[in-house]
This record gives structure tokens, sequence and C-alpha cells, in this order.
């Protein structure tokens, strides 16, 4: 880009950049500018925490259940997963802490949670007081890794917790940097185990009266699943002062807590939900934080849906501001910004396990459950283009002579999960796992071949197209037969294809007008890749006729329906764009 330069210090020291800016027209005159950068080497950050082995969320997953809770409380006797996590500021975005890991499979799902960047020091002491941590021994011996090797410098090592008293785990991270490596300052988490010793619901009654009552109107209440079971041991917490009441129980959003009865965990695992790691502490620019804030972390979600309720607000207007004094202005509020090992899009994002009422179903947070998807989905590209509202949310662009609004058969009521979690389809993959539809959210499975058929650029490899031949697929179907009796495939008409067709020589007309290339995406702008594809300018293009019809070409491209969320409204845009740029550009 004429606009951009990015520089990367290769090491730590000082740089001088010079700007030289020079025209052909008059070869002998230049102007010059130069900037000073200082590049300092920071050592990372660890850490540490608990979380339901035996690994952590896979890209592919297998049809078995979580080992542990994930909890700090367990019983003696427990097997203990921790994980290792690090942050360093000398890497200009998180991705790259994880070379090789971060390549999507033919899905999209690009993270397999491992960071092969740096290198992992864990130490292990144990106490049998549960208040006197004076009297640590060190027992690092009993660390194994996933082979179950003696291991004190694995990712994803595990312990058991053979005895009840506490043990603290210390991590150093290593950078591992090839100018010179730097250790990050211990950190630790404390597991505490004690005798299993279960009371029942009958002694959390006492001080949780109201929680064990919105319980009972949950599956898990009627088949008698006692607060231990999410919580951990209670005889701890039951006879601490209340100083001392939270750090004697358990409390975790992570899915792996549900995983360890619920089948649904691998369906999850599928999803790109449980590919969330948002990053949001790394943002640049705090204040952007609080927009990641209600849809990226769990307890955020759930305390956002909590305030739309009691201010009677939609989930799109609630802003987290900071009103100052005397002033009558207001700010973000910094005191939302996530913490690093805060947990991201979980079962407990949607669920909660203490609904309310009896009339909520599944303990959704969302009263209505056709409406949870539109909470965090409502400026995504699916949902714009499924309600028509692209030109207002400001991800498409509507052309301001043209009409659009269509009659959509598939704006339904139910909206998105009326097809993604329809259940009719129970065919499984390779692994057990249920193929489409339920908690997997998926359209269509790769079936024995692992090759992907349909439409549009393969997510591995987007410079090569999907296999459109391909007839192994798993498809979920059913929702379409409802309305289309006897239809083989979504390709209805062949009008996927055509959608598929013009997307295409919009692209190759975009780039005809752009020195053959497409322009890419802003340096940093991570938020704005996914909520408004944030791009860079083309070169020349002062009326915006390249741009606006940019905007539905990203768009087109990022809801990867090919046309089905909403017919008439894709190809119109198409159209349009097409049109636009064939005619206006050259006036």
């Amino acid at each position: 880009s004429p606009y951009t330069f990015i520089f990367t210090p290769p090491y730590p020291g000082k740089f001088k950049i010079k700007l030289i800016l020079s025209n052909p027209l008059y070869p002998d005159i230049k102007s010059t500018s130069e900037i000073n950068i200082t590049a300092v080497n920071t050592k990372p950050e660890a850490v540490p925490s608990v979380i339901a082995g035996p690994q952590p969320p896979r890209k592919t997953p297998v049809n078995d259940s979580r080992d542990s809770s994930g909890l700090n409380m367990v019983s003696a006797g427990s097997v203990v997963y921790l994980k290792g996590f690090g942050v360093d500021q000398n890497f200009s975005s998180p991705d790259m802490y994880n070379p090789g890991g971060t390549s999507p499979d033919i899905y999209g799902k690009n993270n397999d949670h491992f960071q092969r960047r740096f290198k992992w020091r864990w130490k292990i002491e144990y106490t049998e007081s549960y208040k006197d941590k004076k009297s640590l021994a060190d027992v690092t011996d009993i660390l194994i890794d996933k082979e179950g090797k003696s291991s004190k410098e694995a990712q994803y090592p595990s312990f058991t917790a053979s005895k009840p008293g506490q043990y603290i785990a210390t991590l150093v991270v290593n950078d591992n940097d090839s100018y010179r490596p730097l250790e990050s300052t211990p950190s630790s988490v404390t597991i505490t185990a004690v005798e299993e010793n279960k009371k029942g619901k009958d002694a959390c009654v006492k001080c949780h009266e109201e929680e064990v009552e919105n319980f009972s109107f949950t599956a898990h209440g009627k088949n008698n699943v006692e607060c231990d079971s999410c919580h951990g041991p209670s005889a701890l917490h039951l006879n601490a002062k209340k100083e001392e009441k939270k750090r004697t129980i358990g409390i975790t959003m992570e899915s792996g807590v549900c995983g360890q009865c619920h089948e649904q965990y691998n369906q999850w695992e599928k999803s790109r939900h449980s590919d969330a790691e948002s990053y949001g502490f790394a943002e640049i620019a705090k204040p952007l934080l609080v927009n990641c804030y209600k849809c990226h972390y769990a307890k955020p979600y759930a305390e956002s849906i909590e305030k739309i309720v009691s201010e009677k607000i939609n989930f799109h207007e609630l802003k987290y501001k900071k009103e100052l004094m005397f002033v009558g202005l207001s700010m973000p509020d910094l005191s939302k910004i996530p913490e690093k090992n805060e947990p991201r899009v979980t079962c407990q994002t949607c669920h909660n396990s203490h609904p309310r009422s009896s009339k909520i179903q599944y303990g959704l947070r969302q009263a209505e459950k056709e409406n949870i998807c539109g909470t965090c989905h409502y400026e995504k590209w699916q949902n714009a283009i499924l309600e028509g509202s692209a030109g207002e949310i400001k991800n498409g662009f509507e052309y301001p002579s043209e009409n659009y609004d269509f009659t959509n058969p598939h704006y339904t009521k139910k909206k998105c999960i009326l097809c993604h979690m329809d259940r009719n389809i129970t065919a499984a993959d390779r692994n057990g796992v249920r193929a489409v539809g339920g908690h997997t959210l998926r359209m269509r499975d790769a079936g024995e071949n692992n090759v992907l058929g349909g439409f549009g650029p393969r997510a591995d490899d987007p410079e090569k197209e999907r296999n459109i031949d391909d007839k192994d697929d798993i498809l979920n179907i059913s929702p379409c037969e409802q309305c289309h009796p006897g239809i083989k495939d979504f390709n209805r008409n062949n009008f996927q294809k055509g959608v598929y067709e013009k997307w295409k020589k919009l692209g190759e007309l975009l780039k005809s007008l752009n020195n053959g290339k497409l322009p890419g995406y802003k340096p940093g702008n991570k938020c704005a890749t996914c909520h408004r594809g944030g791009t860079l300018p083309f070169g020349i293009d002062s009326k915006l006729i390249l741009e606006n019809a940019y905007t539905n070409y990203k768009l087109v491209k990022n809801d990867r329906s090919w046309g089905i969320h909403n017919p008439k409204y894709v190809m119109k845009l198409l159209d349009d764009s097409i049109n636009s740029v064939e005619k206006d550009y050259n006036k």
C-alpha cells in the first residue's frame, strides 16, 4: 500500500526510519522525514490455571468425557489438569505465540490452544495445612505430561492430588527469543484437595435458598445432581468463616465442567464457539476492549443479559460507560477489561445453571431461545443478511436508488436455531460425535474422505476452491426438506452456484481495477477483521465505487451460505455492485 508501511524491529535497540517522497515528474525534487524508534526486549507473563482435562478443546473432537471438573477445589485422589498460558509484548499479535497452530482446518477452526513459541517450567509444592503455606514441600515429581511421563516442562501437565491439603502450582514462561531468551516472573495457582464428604443440597440451602430453589427447576435438580458435582467438595466451605467462604468453593464457567457428563461438549468443540480465543486483552486501544467484553467472554455475557433485562434495552444497545462527575460526559468503563485467562464462549455463556424460572427451557439466559444468537451476532455477516439489514448495520452497502425490501422465507421466528441446531439428522462422524446440527451448529460435515464439498474458497487454503463435486458430505438437509420435499443438497436449482459465480465475477472486476489484487486488512485491526471488514483503501477510488462494491463482496464471502440465508437480497446486492463498477467507475 502507498499509505501503510510495516516495520518489525528484529532485535532490541534504536532504529531510525526515513521516509523519502518523490515524484517521477520532478525527479530532482525529494522530500524526506524521519522518526526514531526504540525497541525494548520485554519478558513474558505467565498465566497458570486449572482446566477440565485431559486436554484443551480440540480441533477434531473425540467422543469422550472430561476427566475432571477444572475446579481449584477437588476431592483428594482427583487428577488435576493444569494450563500454561503466556503473554509476550514482543509480538504484535498473540497469533504469533503459536507458529503452525493457527493454520485453519477445513472448517476454518484455527486454534488448537497450544503455544509452541514458549518454553514452560512448572513447580508443585504441597502442604497439609489449608491455611499455613510456610511449611511447603517440593513435590514437582508428581507432574506428568499427556503421555504419562514425568514432566515439568509441558504446557498442559497433570498431577494426582493424592492427599488432602493445598497444592501450589507455580509457572515460569520462557519466551524462547532467538536474540536473548527472557523468563517471566513466577506466577502461581492454588489447588485445594479435601476428603470427599458430600452433604447434599440440604446443607447448601441454609445459605443459598434462592440458588437451590432455582436449581430445582433444571434437569439437574430433578435428577438429584448435587451441588458438589459442579462446585467441588463442600466440607471446607460449610465450616469456613465468612471471609473464607469464597476461596473454599469451586466456581467456573468453563465448558469442561459440563463435559464431565454432557455429550454436547464434544459437539461444542466442533463449533466456532470453542475456537473463541479473542485475545481481547491484547487490543492496543484499551477502550475498545470494553466492546469485546460482553460477547467474547462467558461471565460478562451473563452480566450483560441481566443488565438488558433490568434496563429493558436490546443487547446491542448496551454500552459500558462510566460517567465523569460534574462534566456531563462519559468514557468507556475500563473496569470491564477481561482477564487474560477469562473463560471465553462456553456452555455457561448461553446456559444458566440456576435459572430464575421453570419456564426457561434448558436454563437459557435468554427466555426466548430464538433470540439468543441475535445478541452477539447482531452485527455479524450472517445475521445482517438473514434480516436484510446489512445497509443499516454498515457491513454491506445498499445503493440509494435501489429497493432491498424483500420478503425472506428463511427469516422465521426460530431464526438461526431452526436449521443450525436441528437434530433430525443423527449421523455421527468417524469419531462418534454428531456430524451436523445440535451444538455443532454445522450444516455440512466432510464425511469419511475428509474433503469438504460445496462452494467457496477452502478455509485451509483460500487460493483453492472446495471440491464442488464431492458427494461424500453429510448435510443437515432436514430443515430444508420441510418446504422443499425431495431436495438432495443446498444448491437448489443451481442458485448457490449462481451466487458464487457472480461473487467471483465481482472479485475479478475489483482486482482488474486495483493492480490485480484486493486490498488486505489494516495492520493490527483485529476486531474490524470480523465485524466491519476493516481493509485498506483502493488506490484510486474517490467516489468509493470500488469500496462500496468491495463491502458487499466481503459480506457475501464471510456469510458463507452463498445466498441461502436470504436469496433475493444477496443476489440483488451482487447485481447492483457489479452494475455500479461496470457503469460508474470510469465516468
